[in-house]
């Protein structure tokens, strides 16, 4: 057994023992309140404010019943604050500071590391103070930073929110003593705002309690009112404010029904979707005053009702604060020999959606089924060709499924689909281009590769421009590959997957990490190939099998599932607005032009895929192939998607608060598929990131050698070259884990925008200088790098001072690219035969 064959059953035995060791029964159970602590009645009482100052739970203000040795000044409103303490695990509240005046019903929000509290009222009145408080670290209390310009006016039930740099105020202003409460709408510029700014109010009734919360839309974050039972009217509306739009008028939109009779509520944001909602009486229930019953969730993208819990009977609320995915109740209750208390409902998941053995022996069996077919080719691999290039004996299907494969892999399965979830088809339009972008490379770039008969696809920059274009472009290739994307096509399943399957996130990233790095050192390019090939049958399989399922277990008619599809515009390919800083259908569709081409054209895992075929033909065979594989692909990507809208619109009981968009495809299969074939389908999805990962591992293997160390090397034998391979490979192997480890430690909402950006700002330069090649005689070595200098110079201009939409990028850079380094060349002589190596001498 040769040594490579000893490190891989050590590693794969080591891997899956400490795997199996982390697949504790963190099984979800539904939502559980725990009492905490009994509170002292003089310390908080109804009317308090509770909310979080710089990650710690507040309790400020309210009624005060005057105990014996306090100051009578205080009359019957506190101007105390406390803040909840954990000591030896033991919760408690602790006195940490006063209120300038005292204050009753006063409202607030956070803010970065800071309070606002704004309004409330007084022993009689209404006030309109403004406050900014923060943390002193050192005398461990609340301070107040700055007191902000008052309201306008005096509003009764109001409520505050922060979107981006603005505080916004929503409540009802008494204009004449016999008239109805008017709506009114405010906001305060955080950053130099000196006065408050009156806005279009929405477009409701009633003068009802309301609750205003910042949360996602599935674009762009928004301020959702939600509102509560008055005495004008028991019926209420949930209204979305889109900072976005540019129209007023269109800022508001009512997106949906309150649900329940609720008077006294309030709400906060959990997670990338849900808004909990607390407070009030159910439908039917005639105590429509009591302050606290129920806990329900509504989804900003499904625009979905669901009832968590009930409250303990005989409890009204006094306040509550969502802190660290734990929301904390503070209720008094009503039952003889109890009083204030603090209760706590934990909404972190820690569910493995009850993943059984045979899931689990069917994730461990593939895994170790791509780890065998590396061993099994690592044996025709003789030569440095067929290591890096399969001998250019792969037919065409195998390597136009394997160019498939290797751009979906993970991010098709899951972050495209949740890109559907959360929105709509906009982003299919990208499709359409395939038509434009193959074309084009069969006929510019395709002959220059075939008749140089190159490995890497920079040989052709050293041979038209000079060694250092060669090497510049080279190393940014480099830098794409293992900072921009490998790190992050092992991330993405990672993160996702750990929430779903029990296995510590580490676990998944060194899962596909090291396995895929193992297999592509054994196997070389005949491994990344025909284990990419078996990736897109499992692949097809999987997402069909899951699109069935909703539709096969929906109870739901298919007419009612059209009207919600066509209602909640959920396979729009966009707005046709002429708008350059929004993902509208143009801007989506000309990105997509540069950013395809680039990456067929110019990308060395695109490009040595079509080189392992044996003629220019295969190579044009094999680019159609992948064109269509690739269009029922992304019909049933973006199916998908739209399918588990449907699914957990008309079930959202089903869906977790927690869970996010690039979750929602695992924690759909690990919650709902049956037995097994969970299992396959999650094994699929870590090796469809195997795909991506052995890609990048094996391609910048290439670059290494072929562009740094072939000189090097080239006077040794070809199994001392292969073993330099190998060693490169699994040195690569081991940065791109390591950067996936160091990104589990970020914050990215959207893994796939991520990509997209950072292959604009490098694709456009990388491009852009082989188009300068291929398509002008004129252009030369100094020109060309003036030019990749200035294009990124330009687009890192365009990312920082405009607000043009990224998909962009690309575009922007190539143009650039090729402009300034065509006039550039003009500025230096060059004599450099040219025969063979633009579209104009190719055929000389």
């Amino acid at each position: 057994m040769s040594r490579f064959s000893i490190i891989t059953f050590c590693f794969f035995w080591c891997i899956t023992s400490y795997g199996y060791d982390l697949l504790d029964s963190k099984t979800f159970n539904g939502f559980a309140s725990q009492e905490l602590i009994d509170l002292p009645t003089n310390v908080l009482v109804p009317g308090g404010f509770v909310g979080i100052c710089d990650g710690r739970v507040v309790v400020i203000g309210g009624d005060l019943e005057v105990p014996a040795g306090m100051s009578p000044d205080l009359g019957q409103v506190s101007d105390s604050i406390f803040v909840v303490t954990i000591q030896n695990q033991s919760p408690g509240l602790k006195f940490a500071g006063l209120l300038p005046d005292p204050i009753k019903n006063i409202k607030g929000v956070a803010y970065e590391e800071s309070l606002f509290v704004i309004g409330g009222q007084n022993s009689s009145d209404l006030v309109q103070h403004v406050y900014q408080f923060g943390w002193d670290a050192q005398q461990e209390k609340v301070e107040l930073l700055k007191r902000w310009p008052d309201l306008p006016v005096s509003l009764a039930n109001y409520a505050i929110a922060s979107l981006g740099d603005w505080l916004y105020v929503a409540g009802h202003h008494v204009v004449a003593e016999t008239g109805p409460p008017v709506p009114a709408f405010f906001r305060l510029n955080l950053n130099h705002g000196e006065e408050w700014e009156e806005m279009e109010a929405w477009p409701g009734l009633g003068d009802g309690s309301l609750s205003l919360v910042n949360q996602s839309n599935g674009s762009f974050d928004c301020l959702y009112l939600i509102e509560g039972i008055s005495d004008l009217s028991d019926t209420g509306s949930i209204y979305r404010y889109d900072q976005s739009q540019k129209s007023e008028i269109k800022k508001w939109k009512e997106v949906g029904n309150r649900k329940g009779l609720m008077r006294s509520f309030s709400g906060g944001a959990v997670g990338q979707s849900q808004i909990l909602i607390w407070g009030g009486a159910k439908d039917g229930s005639e105590e429509k005053t009591r302050a606290f019953d129920h806990l329900l969730s509504f989804n900003t993208l499904t625009g979905s009702w669901y009832e968590l819990s009930e409250a303990p009977v005989g409890v009204s609320i006094i306040g509550s604060a969502v802190l660290k995915d734990r929301l904390h109740i503070f209720a008094e209750t009503h039952i003889e020999g109890s009083g204030k208390q603090l209760f706590v409902i934990d909404l972190d998941q820690e569910s493995n959606a009850n993943l059984s053995p045979w899931d689990y022996a069917a994730i461990f069996g593939y895994l170790g089924l791509m780890v065998g077919l590396g061993w099994y080719y690592s044996r025709k691999n003789k030569t440095s060709n067929d290591y890096f290039l399969g001998g250019q004996k792969i037919p065409f299907w195998a390597a136009g499924l394997s160019l498939m494969a290797t751009q979906a892999s993970a991010i098709g399965f899951m972050a495209i689909p949740a890109k559907s979830f959360m929105t709509d088809w906009s982003y299919f339009a990208g499709v359409f281009t395939w038509f434009i972008a193959v074309p084009v490379v069969i006929y510019a770039f395709v002959p220059f590769y075939r008749k140089l008969n190159v490995t890497s696809v920079y040989e052709y920059l050293d041979k038209r421009f000079n060694t250092f274009i060669r090497s510049f472009v080279a190393i940014l290739y480099l830098l794409f590959q293992l900072i921009g994307r490998l790190g992050a096509i092992i991330y993405l399943p990672s993160i996702a997957l750990a929430a779903v399957t029990g296995l510590d996130v580490l676990v998944c990233v060194m899962l596909i990490g090291v396995l895929a790095t193992i297999y592509t050192v054994l196997g070389g390019m005949y491994a990344v190939i025909w284990t990419d090939v078996l990736q897109s049958f499992v692949l097809f399989g999987g997402i069909i099998f899951c699109i069935g399922y909703v539709f096969f277990t929906i109870d739901v008619d298919f007419s009612q599932l059209l009207t919600a599809v066509k209602t909640d515009r959920k396979m729009s390919l966009g707005s046709l607005d002429l708008d350059v800083t929004m993902a509208v259908f143009w801007v989506i569709v000309v990105g997509n032009i540069f950013n395809r081409i680039a990456t067929l054209s110019t990308d060395q895992s695109m490009v040595q895929r079509y080189m392992t075929t044996s003629s220019e033909k295969e190579s044009r065979k094999a680019l159609w192939t992948t064109v269509f594989v690739s269009i029922p692909w992304a019909i049933l990507v973006f199916g998908l998607g739209t399918a588990l809208y449907l699914f957990y619109k008309f079930s959202p009981e089903m869906m977790h608060p927690l869970v996010t968009a690039d979750e929602i495809v695992p924690f759909f299969i690990a919650q709902n598929l049956p037995v097994g074939i969970r299992g396959v389908v999650i094994a699929g999805i870590f090796a469809a990131a195997m795909s991506s990962v052995d890609s990048s591992i094996h391609s910048s293997t290439t670059v290494v050698i072929r562009d740094f160390l072939q000189r090097k090397i080239a006077g040794k034998d070809e199994l001392h070259q292969l073993g330099v391979a190998r060693y490169i490979t699994i040195l690569l192997g081991v940065i791109g884990t390591g950067v996936a480890i160091f990104m589990t430690y970020l914050n990215i909402s959207s893994v796939w925008d991520l990509i997209l950006e950072v292959l604009g700002f490098f694709a456009g330069a990388m491009t852009g200088v082989f188009v300068l090649g291929i398509f002008t005689t004129k252009s030369n070595s100094q020109g060309a790098t003036i030019g990749v200098i200035l294009s990124a110079a330009v687009v890192l201009f365009v990312q920082n001072f405009t607000q043009i939409h990224f998909f962009l990028y690309s575009g922007i850079g190539i143009i650039a690219c090729v402009i300034l380094g065509y006039f550039a060349s003009f500025l230096f002589h060059s004599q450099k035969n040219l025969e063979g190596l633009t579209i104009f001498t190719i055929k000389k």
